[in-house]
C-alpha cells in the first residue's frame, strides 16, 4: 500500500505496467447507440500487455446471440515496443468501416519521436507523432478500416520520473524550514541507492505526511 499526496484540484490516477485503456469522446447525447468513429488509447510500458474491446448495437439483446463485435488489441516490450490492433471480429457492420486512432504512449522519452513506424496490413503508412513534453507521451494519429491491422513501432526508451525537478518542485512549496529543506534536496540527489536513501531518510524522523510524500516521489 502507498499513501498519496496530492492537491485538492487532482486526484491520481494509476496504471499498471503494460496497461491499455480504450477511449473516446464521441459517446454523448443522442450518439450514445452509434460505435466511435474515433478512439483515444493509452498505452503504458513497462511490460507486455492486452485489451479486447467489445461493442455491440447499444439497443437490443441480440448480442446474447452472439451479434457483437471484438477488436483485440495488445503490446509487447521486447526488443522494442510494438502495439498491434488487429482486425474486427465479429459483425463488423455494427462498427464504422474507418476509424481515426489517437494512441498515447505514455512514459516515453522524447528521441522516440523520431522512431515510430506504423504499419497498416503490413505495409508503412503516413501518420500524424508529436510529443507532450509535460506528460511525457508519443503521440501517433493514424486512419486505418477496422477490418485492417495496424501495428506501432517504437524504438524509443522509456522516460525517467524526473525525480529530482519533482523533489525540487515539492520541497519548494512545503510549509517546512529552509535548512531542512536544503538537507533533503542534498540528500534525495546524492546518488545514494534507494534502500540507503530510504533508511536515511526514516532515521531523521520527519513529519508522518512529510515523510510520505517524499516516499510516493521516490518508490511509486
Amino acid at each position: 500500500m502507498v499513501d498519496m499526496y496530492r492537491t485538492l484540484d487532482s486526484i491520481p490516477v494509476l496504471a499498471k505496467a503494460g496497461g491499455i485503456l480504450v477511449m473516446t469522446d464521441e459517446i454523448r447525447g443522442t450518439e450514445a447507440e452509434k460505435n466511435p468513429e474515433s478512439l483515444n488509447i493509452r498505452v503504458f510500458p513497462g511490460a507486455d500487455g492486452s485489451f479486447r474491446l467489445y461493442e455491440d448495437d447499444n439497443e437490443t439483446c441480440a448480442y446474447e446471440n452472439g451479434a457483437c463485435v471484438f477488436t483485440e488489441m495488445d503490446y509487447k516490450e521486447k526488443d522494442q515496443g510494438v502495439f498491434t490492433i488487429h482486425p474486427a471480429q465479429g459483425k463488423t457492420e455494427l462498427i464504422p468501416a474507418k476509424r481515426a486512432y489517437t494512441v498515447e504512449f505514455c512514459n516515453f522519452a522524447k528521441t522516440g519521436t523520431d522512431t515510430v513506424k506504423v504499419l497498416v496490413n503490413g505495409a508503412e503508412t503516413e501518420a500524424a507523432v508529436k510529443y507532450e513534453e509535460k506528460l511525457q507521451k508519443i503521440c501517433v494519429e493514424v486512419e486505418a478500416d477496422t477490418a485492417a491491422e495496424v501495428q506501432i513501432i517504437l524504438a524509443g526508451e522509456v522516460a525517467d520520473n524526473r525525480i529530482e525537478k519533482r523533489i525540487f518542485d515539492f520541497l519548494n512549496q512545503a510549509e517546512i524550514g529552509f535548512v531542512l529543506k536544503d538537507r533533503l534536496y542534498q540528500l534525495i540527489t546524492a546518488g545514494k541507492n534507494l534502500p540507503v536513501l530510504l533508511s536515511e531518510l526514516q532515521s531523521m524522523e520527519l513529519d508522518k505526511d512529510l515523510y510520505g510524500a517524499l516516499m510516493e516521489i521516490l518508490t511509486a
